[in-house]
Parts: C-alpha cells; structure tokens; sequence
C-alpha cells in the first residue's frame, strides 16, 4: 500500500484507513495488544535521519519513546486508525494465537496493487496471491 499522507496548512489528509476488530483479547501488553506513538500521526518530519541504516534506528520501546502507548482491547473491540499513525503490536508471551481482523480502504489511485484480470484462469492475476 502506499503511504501517502500530507500535512499543509495545519491539517492532515490521510487517504488510507484502516480498522482492526479484535477476535481474540489482547488486554496487556504480553498479549501481544495494539501500540502506538501518541501524537505520531501530526508528526510532519522524519523519524530518522535518512543516513541511518534500519540496524542503527534505536529500538521502538518506552524508553526511548516515551509516547508509546498500549491499548488493551477484548474481544469484538474495534481499533480504527489511519496510516500516518506510527504503530505495531507487542511482542506475544502469553496464550493462544492473537487474532484480528484488518479492514483497509483507500481510494483506487493510492494502491500500488497490480491490475487484475477477473477473467483469468491464473489466480495470480486475479488478485489472490
């Protein structure tokens, strides 16, 4: 997907949304629940200098960005969210598998998705692969 996000004049305009809908619970971070940067989705500058290797970024951890935020969700809970927001999910340690539903929308143009050809015999060209 791309990312395509725009800040001018002191609004944000974002063209991908996205809503997480949670079938299992996560409701603590050992769960493996949704995380965030708070105020990340404002934010209108780089996260690193372009120079620095992805092996020399610090670590996304709450001590060196203390914005960082968990939030627990149950079952059926229901997370939107746009794409400028900086965000992840803990690392699992507890239980069964973490299960979520993603639901993504964007206008056509955004995508970087290959054409399809619905009258394909190759799946591949069909959008399922």
């Amino acid at each position: 997907m791309s990312h395509q996000h725009t800040c001018h004049d002191g609004n944000l305009y974002c063209m991908f949304v996205k809503l997480l809908i949670h079938l299992t619970d996560a409701r603590s971070a050992e769960d493996g629940s949704f995380c965030c940067l708070q105020g990340s989705r404002k934010a209108n500058f780089p996260w690193f200098p372009e120079t620095t290797s992805f092996s020399a970024c610090p670590a996304v951890t709450k001590e060196n960005f203390p914005s960082l935020d968990t939030t627990p969700a149950a079952t059926g809970d229901a997370i939107p969210l746009d794409e400028a927001l900086f965000h992840g999910t803990r690392p699992k340690s507890t239980g069964p598998e973490r299960l979520v539903l993603a639901f993504s929308y964007a206008p056509a143009f955004v995508t970087d998705w290959a054409e399809i050809d619905i009258d394909s015999e190759d799946i591949a060209k069909i959008g399922h692969y």
